[in-house]
């Protein structure tokens, strides 16, 4: 079966060149939660019903709290968008932590230019007290890299306060102890930073665009982020991530949902948050051309 998995991830991603513009077969728009029991589509180009189990997978205790509804912004008119609905309870089952998350299938990059889109919207009723502790509502993941921690890249809701926070090292060596090889890359020697974006404020789409070159080697890679139609963070010539070994099972993928690190089963109720599909384009990708796949009315240019 795995072998299976493999050759099919080789066969698409040669058949979705990184370089590409908006990836059209890998994430994006979602028309219905109904399973389709036909095969995937070898080419999305004509397709109008885009079944959810062709484009994501879902990492959930409970599957049930990912629901597709209608743009929570629009307020009158005729709703045209539709947005992912996400819950996580108190009492839903672990699944390596409280979550509600979705992730583009068979998206995989070891290594070189990405570019991802998206947007959360938190409801009225979302708390800002942070006595869940800190929430992640987007991440870029990597998979199976040399080191195993947080994400090369994560929004974090924590309070009142939205944040980035990005990880890389540099490290690609191992070393022999006890007859073991192990990865001189650890939790401990890894590089984090963390920025505020600002103050959260409810019953409004965050709608971001990360540009990335995923590099581990130092001084070579780079990344940009915007948020709402302004640049917010920009920086070059330094590690972006982890190493990731050059096989199609491994690399960076994004998420959107909502991931709680301090959850406590102890503690009653629930938190629901609106997440936008995740829109995936290549090295000759733009900002325009992201942004334009985003809630937010009319992104300026970059």
């Amino acid at each position: 079966m795995r072998s299976f998995i493999a050759i099919a991830m080789l066969a698409l991603l040669a058949a979705t060149p990184l370089h590409a513009q908006v990836v059209n077969g890998i994430g994006g728009p979602v028309t219905t939660m109904v399973p389709s029991s036909a095969s995937r589509p070898a080419s999305f180009d004509n397709v109008t019903t885009r079944h959810f189990n062709w484009l994501y997978g879902i990492s959930a205790g409970n599957a049930a709290g990912v629901e597709l509804v209608g743009d929570p912004a629009v307020t009158q008119g005729v709703e045209t968008r539709k947005v992912f609905r996400m819950t996580v309870n108190a009492s839903d089952p672990d699944e390596y932590g409280k979550r509600t998350e979705v992730s583009p299938l068979y998206e995989r990059v070891p290594q070189g230019r990405r570019w991802y889109a998206g947007g959360v919207y938190f409801p009225a009723d979302w708390d800002l007290t942070g006595k869940d502790g800190w929430i992640v509502v987007f991440q870029v993941h990597s998979a199976r890299g040399i080191v195993v921690t947080s994400p090369p890249f994560s929004i974090i809701a924590d309070g009142p306060d939205l944040l980035m926070e990005t990880r890389a090292n540099h490290r690609d060596t191992y070393t022999l102890k006890n007859g073991v090889m192990v990865p001189d890359a650890s939790p401990d020697n890894t590089m984090q930073q963390r920025l505020m974006l600002g103050k959260i404020e409810r019953e409004k789409w965050y709608c971001l665009v990360l540009d990335a070159d995923w590099q581990h080697a130092s001084g070579t890679g780079a990344s940009r982020l915007w948020l709402n139609g302004k640049l917010v963070y920009e920086g070059s010539n330094f590690p972006t991530h982890y190493m990731n070994v050059e096989l199609p099972s491994r690399g960076n993928y994004p998420k959107t949902g909502v991931y709680l690190g301090g959850f406590q089963d102890t503690l009653h109720g629930k938190r629901v948050l609106y997440a936008d599909f995740i829109h995936l384009g290549g090295a000759a990708s733009s900002y325009a051309e992201m942004a334009d796949r985003t809630p937010c009315p009319a992104p300026p240019a970059a």
